[in-house]
Formats: structure tokens, C-alpha cells, sequence
């Protein structure tokens, strides 16, 4: 009925997108884009052509799309997390950098930027992380990224300070509560890491650090 606006198009990729279909989903996503040019869109063609194995092509446009919308920072975002989740950190740097450079209050950003530097062993991380908690003193996001960063450089005092802090605001959250655990396995305090393994693990049937605290609660 109305096949110059972008909406039909856009949410029918929608639907093809649930049904497992990405490489229909991303000719639906590419009619709308074409009607509106939009940052929206190009996440949503973005994530379609990765999803149908298409992933130079989708960073080759995500590319060009950033090229000629610098500041498009809502898509450089979804770009830059979505490079961290798949352990891209370089490329997750770069993106974040050019965020934080443009906002130098976006928490988020900064904390994700700190992650990133330190899995690349970049000595920028701590002060990246120490600048996001002066931003965020009781976010646990925050505290549980400088209480690892501060643990992996040997200051285990103040890392498990940092992640009890980060534990006790985020009891449910399974990383942070893991990464508490080697706080305490380092800090000597090993019954407190077997009770902290034992309640995370009860707690959580699945979760990415599973094995490790699985295999660390059988060292104590």
C-alpha cells in the first residue's frame, strides 16, 4: 500500500530476521535503506549480512556509511560493540576512541574502551578505567573493569575491594562475581572463594566463565 515509505520493508526484514532467514532479510533491508538513508538501517543491514555470511561486505559498507557520517555515533556504537563481542579489539579501539574523543562522558564507552585496551595489553587501560569511575563511582560495570585491570597488574588489595564493591551492586551478574572469586583465590582468602564458587555455580547452569570457575573451585 505504501511502497515509497521504508517501514514495510524494514519490518518484514524484521520477521525474516526471526524466521533464520538473513539473506532474504538483508534484500528487504536494502529496499528501505535505499528510500531512507539512515543510520537505523544500516545497523539493521549490517547485522543482516553478517548474519547471512556476508561480513567484509557489511564492514565494507559500515565502512563507507561511517566514512560519509562521521558523527553517526549510535552506529559507530553498535559497530564497536558488536567488533568487542566478537574479540576484535583492535577495531573495537579504534571505533570506541573515536566515541569517547566526541563524548567524553559516555561511561559506556570508556568503560568498553578499557576492556578492549587491556585484552591488546595497551597501558592505557587503568587510566581509561580509573577516568570512567570518576564518571561512574557506583556503577558496577565500572568497578568490576578496574577491579580486573588492577588485579591482572598485581594489586590484588585493591582489585578485591573494587570487586566486592562491583559483586555486592550486581549480585546476578555471573562475570562479575567470577572475577571476585580469583580476586580472592589470589588475596589468600580461599574459603571465601570456595563460597563464592559454589553459590556462583549453583546460581548459574551457564555462563562463559562456567568452565574456569568450574576448574578453579577444584584447585581450593
Amino acid at each position: 500500500q505504501q511502497p515509497k515509505l521504508a517501514a514495510g520493508y524494514k519490518l518484514e526484514g524484521d520477521v525474516l530476521m526471526e524466521q533464520k532467514l538473513p539473506q532474504e532479510a538483508v534484500k528487504l533491508y536494502e529496499r528501505a535503506f535505499q528510500i531512507s538513508r539512515i543510520g537505523a538501517l544500516q545497523v539493521q543491514l549490517y547485522r543482516a549480512m553478517q548474519a547471512a555470511g556476508q561480513g567484509p561486505a557489511a564492514d565494507a559498507r559500515m565502512a563507507a556509511w561511517l566514512k560519509d557520517n562521521p558523527d553517526d555515533l549510535p552506529t559507530r556504537n553498535y559497530l564497536a560493540g558488536t567488533k568487542l563481542a566478537a574479540r576484535q579489539y583492535r577495531a573495537a579501539i579504534e571505533q570506541f576512541q573515536y566515541i569517547v574523543g566526541k563524548d567524553t562522558a559516555n561511561v559506556v564507552a570508556l568503560n568498553d574502551l578499557a576492556w578492549a585496551y587491556q585484552q591488546e595489553k595497551d597501558p592505557r587501560a587503568q587510566t581509561t578505567a580509573e577516568q570512567a569511575l570518576k564518571l561512574a563511582p557506583g556503577n558496577p560495570a565500572v568497578l568490576d573493569t578496574l577491579g580486573w585491570i588492577v588485579l591482572q597488574q598485581g594489586d590484588v588489595k585493591r582489585a578485591t575491594t573494587l570487586l566486592r564493591q562491583a559483586a555486592s551492586l550486581a549480585p546476578k551478574a555471573p562475570e562479575i562475581q567470577y572475577h571476585l572469586s580469583v580476586a580472592l583465590v589470589k588475596s589468600g582468602d580461599k574459603p571465601g572463594a570456595r563460597r563464592q564458587l559454589e553459590q556462583l555455580l549453583a546460581a548459574n547452569k551457564e555462563f562463559p566463565q562456567r568452565a574456569e570457575a568450574q576448574a578453579l573451585l577444584t584447585q581450593l
